[in-house]
């Protein structure tokens, strides 16, 4: 098919690595480490490092208990892992190495990896951040930057390690508070058609970089970041750019953002688990299986955001 071929439409993960690396640079430096001692400062980052954990593992945790649910009590090892393989996933995902484990094993079911890559980053960066500081995390930024052009850990399997979009969402936290956002502003203004096609331009190139650029093994990651990167400076600039001004529109893209995680954790479980009682029930009808699985994910996204997702977080 001409889609598959050209475009890989899940790619919008290193959007959602450039976010992460964004607003975590954001929170660091609302801690103003610089200007406590390095104890105090160690004492917010180990905070820092315990709020986000208490964001990530409630729905990690669950849903690859659920996992490992189906594995031994409705077993079917194409959808679910044989239960002590299932086991080992479980594992690695609470000790967040779950990349690590993909890297070695991989699985359908491998893509908790991007949580624990996430949480990886999060911690080895803030310490890094504590103990350097800020002029030192952009020039270590930048380096990075361009050694995984041409160089990434892991060989093959080196996209469970792709850090760097997380990176770039740093350099543009610091791009923008440095050269200002009424010039990002002022830059990147533009008419309602010209930001719809720049949008719908941005957001398919996302889609088509890995398979285009495919002969490059490591720099077509490094593209895919830097036009992630690229798509988050012009969300920022206030422009309008990926977010309709239509109030339904603009609606269904908040509710979507807000449990994006949530359908993150849930999105290929919960596929695997409607194929499961197809299977039992004796049905075999790929349509109602792809809408009934569309609504399922729905309806177990909105329940992991409403009950499990906040569970450790303290609301003030």
């Amino acid at each position: 098919m001409l889609f598959g071929k050209y475009f890989i439409p899940l790619q919008e993960l290193s959007y959602f690595f450039v976010l992460a690396g964004y607003f975590m640079m954001a929170s660091l430096e609302k801690l103003e480490i610089s200007n406590h001692s390095k104890a105090n400062g160690a004492k917010l980052v180990v905070e820092f490092m315990i709020k986000k954990f208490k964001r990530l593992a409630p729905s990690a945790y669950f849903w690859v208990f659920v996992a490992l649910f189906f594995s031994v009590f409705l077993p079917n090892k194409q959808l679910f892992l044989e239960p002590y393989q299932m086991a080992q996933k479980v594992f690695s995902t609470i000790l967040w190495v779950r990349n690590f484990n993909e890297a070695a094993e991989p699985t359908h079911l491998g893509y908790f990896w991007a949580i624990s890559l996430e949480f990886q980053f999060f911690v080895i960066f803030s310490i890094i951040y504590l103990f350097l500081g800020k002029k030192y995390v952009i020039y270590i930024s930048v380096l990075f930057c361009l050694i995984m052009m041409i160089y990434r850990p892991g060989e093959k399997m080196g996209w469970l390690f792709r850090f760097d979009p997380m990176l770039y969402g740093v350099l543009i936290y610091y791009f923008i508070r440095y050269i200002g956002q009424d010039f990002i502003e002022n830059i990147f203004k533009a008419g309602r058609k010209s930001k719809i096609f720049i949008s719908l331009l941005l957001v398919a190139s996302l889609s088509a970089v890995l398979p285009m650029l495919a002969i490059y093994s490591n720099f077509k990651f490094s593209v895919s970041s830097i036009t992630a990167a690229f798509m988050l400076l012009l969300a920022l600039s206030n422009n309008g750019y990926f977010y309709p001004k239509n109030k339904i529109l603009s609606t269904i893209v908040d509710y979507i953002a807000s449990r994006s995680y949530a359908l993150f954790c849930t999105h290929i479980l919960v596929w695997c688990i409607v194929k499961r009682v197809y299977i039992l029930l004796g049905i075999d009808n790929q349509l109602s299986l792809f809408l009934f699985a569309i609504v399922a994910m729905f309806i177990a996204s909105e329940f992991s955001y409403r009950y499990i997702e906040n569970l450790l977080v303290v609301k003030k």
